[in-house]
């Protein structure tokens, strides 16, 4: 498969292949859109009851987001 595709290897590599078909910054659009939509990811992840809940109020307890 590295034969064949050497260059989506690496994350670099990765980027710079979808820069060179899309025309587009492939890390900057998915941080753009990650700090646009993390607000509503972590009111959604508070509002989760359960196992569930209880796990993601474990995770976020540890990067202090409650």
């Amino acid at each position: 498969m590295v034969e064949r595709w050497p260059a989506l290897f690496t994350e670099r590599q990765v980027f710079a292949e979808f820069n060179r078909i899309a025309s587009k910054n492939l890390e900057g659009d998915f941080f753009e859109a990650l700090d646009q939509y993390t607000p509503r990811f972590i009111k959604l992840f508070k509002s989760k009851k359960g196992t569930v809940g209880q796990k993601l109020t474990e995770l976020m307890q540890q990067i202090n987001l409650v």
